[in-house]
């Protein structure tokens, strides 16, 4: 699956705001960052343009290790043929072999509206909003706006005044706050190509909180200790990527009616990945 990513990757390139994948990365403390940085610099053998190159550079891992584990942890350390770009980054892998089965996005998905938005505004600030106001018809103002999608206020709040101007993104001030809509016209016209409502959903923090729970699980030692330091060491790693997942539209994922300990509270946790991962499959 991996492998697959890359080949998607490969593909779609063009599509993927490195920018903007570079600030969430950052924003919400992702711990693959290193990851990250070896698959850019793997991809930068077939696009060298700039778009790889400040992720390829990014991180290293600080010592040498498998990249894969299995599912109960262990680290996978069977692979063969060392791939040289990923070793330089740290981590042991076998050489990648892309199949070359990976296709351009196919605009008549829905979930594809972002990357449709990207190709017809660009890959910048102006696709995400435009994106992020569709999904949001009441509006947003640029600061709650910016923690979303992934940019600066300034930046974002530049794209709205200037797209304003078109006259197809409207404004109102609500107290101290400016509220950007989509006018009507182009709200319709692009709702017009895609079926049903669309959808915005926060990869970012709903991801982040999968990896601390990865991460967490993944500690050496955790089985051997009783419930109630298990619940322990698993609250510290995820309590604050779980709050910002909540708060990010994932609330119901956590609800518990009474507060959880040991054995109890560890069997939760695991059931909030599943469902998390469920919740996001829709």
């Amino acid at each position: 699956m991996f492998d697959e990513m890359l080949d998607w990757l490969r593909t779609n390139g063009p599509s993927v705001n490195t920018q903007r994948l570079r600030t969430l990365v950052g924003a919400h403390g992702f711990h693959g960052a290193a990851v990250l940085s070896a698959a850019a610099a793997f991809l930068r053998q077939y696009d060298r343009s700039a778009r790889w190159r400040t992720l390829a550079q990014r991180q290293r891992s600080a010592e040498a290790e498998p990249l894969f584990r299995f599912r109960d942890g262990k680290p996978m350390s069977s692979f063969g043929e060392v791939e040289a770009v990923f070793a330089e980054h740290g981590f042991l892998r076998g050489v990648v072999e892309l199949r070359g089965y990976s296709q351009a996005f196919d605009p008549r998905l829905p979930a594809c509206l972002g990357m449709r938005l990207r190709a017809l505004f660009g890959v910048n600030v102006r696709a995400e909003a435009v994106l992020f106001l569709l999904a949001h018809r009441e509006g947003a103002n640029p600061n709650a706006m910016s923690r979303r999608i992934g940019y600066s206020q300034r930046s974002v709040q530049d794209a709205l005044v200037a797209m304003n101007r078109s006259g197809w993104i409207h404004v109102r001030e609500a107290g101290r706050e400016k509220i950007y809509t989509l006018g009507p016209r182009l709200s319709g016209a692009l709702g017009a190509e895609i079926d049903g409502a669309p959808q915005w959903t926060a990869w970012a923090p709903a991801l982040r909180y999968l990896e601390a729970l990865w991460l967490a699980l993944g500690v050496p030692g955790l089985g051997d200790l009783s419930p109630e330091l298990q619940a322990a060491e698993i609250r510290q790693a995820v309590e604050g990527p779980q709050q910002q997942t909540a708060n990010a539209g994932f609330a119901r994922v956590f609800s518990t009616p009474l507060p959880l300990r040991g054995e109890d509270y560890v069997r939760f946790t695991l059931r909030t990945g599943e469902d998390l991962l469920d919740v996001l499959e829709q």
